[in-house]
């Protein structure tokens, strides 16, 4: 019992011996500025960010507002992480220059790829070609824009899965914003035979746009003829909607053309398409049907 009293106290006398040297109150006077530190840095930066990201809402592009969010946040941080090196026991920043700069020169060419896209992200900010909700189309994808990211945006297909696109790959394509102006053209090309009476055609079709609920009054609607075949002739009904009714219109004025068709004994003679075509605003100048379409969503349905 006296043994193991002994080494007790000989433990108890070791700690009690570190803790009242001068190194161990430098350790726990740093330790405690550490923590003060971040615990009063980190939650301050946040709010700063948040309420800056809530000031630049309204007044500027999101992605913009995006972009000057992580450079105060990240700015932050580093400048965080400069007030605690003298903390440390860091004094002098030459060293960790020059560590930098070796370990920036490794770093540079094994991430290539990834300042490229940052690089093509800075140019997808200030261009803005779309913003987060627009519906766009790039290559093969196509897909609402959830979000502009320096390194990538990310698109919600419309089968709601989520697809990440590296902004290097997005500068190098085409991309067309499918809702980028606030009206659409919807084309709809028919072939009808010839022994139809071509002029009660286009009054049909006419009749048709201008009676449907979702169909816009200016630009007016309008039909042309567009070839006469040798065992058709193709007709394009034009008809202007409001970028939000597409499903709602499309749907509709199919129907009605079928319906109508079948009323007035219309008979259509072969595979007949529709399209959605890019248009500008309504103040702005439109294209004459027929002219300057931009092939947004090409789809081929049998009559």
């Amino acid at each position: 019992m006296a043994e193991t009293r002994t080494i007790f106290d000989i433990i108890l006398g070791i700690f009690k011996t570190a803790w009242e040297s001068p190194l161990a109150t430098t350790i726990i006077a740093n330790a405690c500025q550490i923590i003060l530190l971040l615990g009063v840095g980190i939650p301050l930066i946040t709010f700063v960010t948040r309420q800056i990201l809530k000031y630049l809402k309204g007044h500027v592009s999101e992605q913009v507002s995006m972009l000057v969010s992580k450079g105060i946040f990240y700015g932050g941080m580093v400048l965080l992480g400069l007030m605690l090196l003298p903390i440390v026991g860091i004094k002098e920043l030459t060293p960790i220059v020059g560590a930098a700069g070796v370990v920036g020169v490794a770093v540079g060419f094994a991430a290539q790829t990834s300042f490229s896209n940052i690089i093509s992200g800075l140019f997808l900010i200030s261009e803005r070609p779309f913003a987060a909700g627009d519906l766009i189309k790039i290559g093969e994808t196509k897909g609402f824009v959830t979000s502009i990211n320096l390194l990538s945006i990310r698109l919600r297909t419309l089968d709601n899965q989520q697809v990440r696109i590296p902004n290097e790959y997005v500068i190098k394509n085409v991309v067309t914003n499918v809702t980028h102006f606030p009206i659409l053209r919807l084309d709809i090309d028919l072939s009808v035979s010839h022994r139809n009476d071509l002029e009660q055609v286009m009054a049909v079709l006419k009749d048709i746009a201008d009676k449907n609920v979702y169909c816009l009054d200016e630009p007016d609607a309008s039909v042309q003829i567009q070839q006469f075949g040798a065992s058709n002739i193709s007709i394009r009904l034009s008809a202007w909607f409001a970028k939000d009714d597409y499903l709602q219109f499309k749907n509709s004025l199919i129907c009605q053309i079928q319906k109508r068709f079948r009323e007035e004994e219309i008979e259509i003679a072969s595979p007949s398409t529709h399209n959605v075509c890019l248009v500008p605003a309504p103040d702005g100048a439109c294209p004459a049907p027929g002219m300057g379409e931009s092939p947004v969503v090409q789809t081929s349905e049998r009559g």
